[in-house]
């Protein structure tokens, strides 16, 4: 009878122990998606940003416009995470130093 409460408690506390990982985790795979998408709205307006270029030049209204577009995605991921993505270097900042940025 032992036996049986010991694996019935342990059963029991196996479960709240799956039902409280199972509902912490869920915030980070959110939390993943989300600048998931904020990586590729980056990387399709840095690509618009690139044709824009190489069709019209660098200073012509397209240009200019893809460079407004650019800005406008690096500062709503910023405000979202904290974070933006430089889809030329592959890689995440976390500081907001995109006015660097030879391309702005």
């Amino acid at each position: 009878m032992k036996t049986v409460q010991k694996y019935g408690k342990a059963a029991i506390a196996s479960t709240v122990l799956g039902v409280i990982l199972s509902v912490a985790s869920a915030p980070l795979a959110r939390a993943d998606e989300e600048r998931s998408k904020c990586q590729h709205h980056i990387e399709k307006a840095e690509d618009k940003l690139s044709r824009a270029i190489s069709r019209h030049g660098e200073r012509s209204s397209q240009a200019r416009s893809a460079r407004e577009r650019l800005a406008a995605e690096r500062h709503n991921c910023w405000a979202r995470h904290h974070a933006w993505y430089n889809a030329q270097e592959r890689r995440w900042h976390t500081e907001q130093d995109w006015d660097r940025d030879d391309r702005r």
